[in-house]
């Protein structure tokens, strides 16, 4: 008889014991804890990291190689806020709001800008305050009459803020400066003189005064002559007649319409006089070269510039 050679069961069973040994152990070291594809995908995440530190680094470097190089050889240059503008810019008939001090923040135009032969200066959008100017007495009337310009520039200098301002005037008066100061503020003011009625030439000898016109030419062009109420132009007019002489103070009324008011009336057997209450407007030269405008745009009330140092 042949004699027949095979495995045995007992064998196939370790056999087959072995070989699951042997997966399992595969199967742990290629996607256990540890496994090749974890340890795979570790090492390609801190290749990254690794790579993007690196160009920071090296960015940072190269960046202080510029700053050194660049020491000395470029001027600084100061921060300027990103929200103001040149006071040069500004224009006639621009909002702006200024800080008057005692009499606190009142709403202004600009009436001349920068670039005018008259500097910076603005006028107040509305009546600031009231002043009484004449007298039911006579001879305190004359007084009134004499002083009126010099009276409603020493009201208009109350506005002054040395923050910002070199010198206030009332509208109306001469707009000229010297060094932002108003050089003539007295509009060479005539001294009352009781008038002798024999000769209606005397009026025609007294200085005729039309300072007022270079304001009230400007203002009607802005469209900033017509208020709500009437007010003071530092101005004076006087007219004559066969039997009196008539003495003003030159007032503007809503309609924008330019009359004598608050003055006094002299005739030639009897004297009149009486008293008027108006607005003023004060006009400001501005420090153009030490303020400056840190918000708004000027376009309107709302949206008024306003100054800071």
């Amino acid at each position: 008889m042949k004699k027949q050679r095979g495995i045995t069961l007992i064998a196939l069973i370790i056999t087959i014991i072995i070989m699951l040994i042997l997966a399992g152990v595969v199967i742990n070291l290629t996607i256990g804890e540890n496994g090749l594809f974890k340890t795979a995908k570790q090492s390609a995440k801190n290749y990254t990291n690794a790579e993007e530190k690196e160009l920071a680094d090296l960015n940072n470097i190269t960046n202080i190689v510029d700053q050194s190089i660049n020491v000395g050889t470029q001027p600084s240059t100061p921060e300027t806020p990103t929200n103001t503008i040149d006071v040069n810019s500004l224009k006639a008939g621009d909002y702006i709001k200024y800080n008057s001090g005692e009499n606190g923040e009142i709403l202004c135009r600009v009436l001349y800008p920068t670039s005018s032969q008259y500097g910076l200066q603005i006028i107040s959008d509305k009546n600031v305050k009231n002043v009484a100017l004449g007298s039911t007495t006579y001879s305190e009337a004359v007084e009134s009459y004499n002083n009126a310009v010099k009276t409603l520039n020493n009201e208009a200098e109350t506005y002054i803020n040395t923050d910002y301002a070199y010198d206030a005037r009332c509208v109306g008066s001469l707009p000229t400066i010297q060094n932002g100061m108003f050089s003539k503020k007295d509009n060479g003011a005539t001294t009352y003189v009781t008038p002798q009625f024999t000769n209606v030439n005397y009026i025609n000898s007294l200085d005729k005064d039309e300072n007022y016109i270079t304001d009230k030419t400007q203002m009607e062009s802005l469209g900033v002559w017509k208020t709500e109420e009437k007010y003071w132009i530092a101005s004076r007019s006087v007219s004559s007649y066969t039997a009196n002489c008539s003495f003003y103070v030159r007032i503007v009324y809503g309609n924008g319409s330019l009359s004598g008011g608050g003055g006094f009336e002299v005739y030639t057997t009897t004297t009149y006089s009486n008293s008027s209450e108006c607005g003023l407007r004060p006009c400001i030269s501005l420090k153009s070269n030490i303020i400056k405008i840190t918000e708004g745009d000027g376009k309107s009330p709302d949206s008024a510039y306003v100054i800071g140092k």
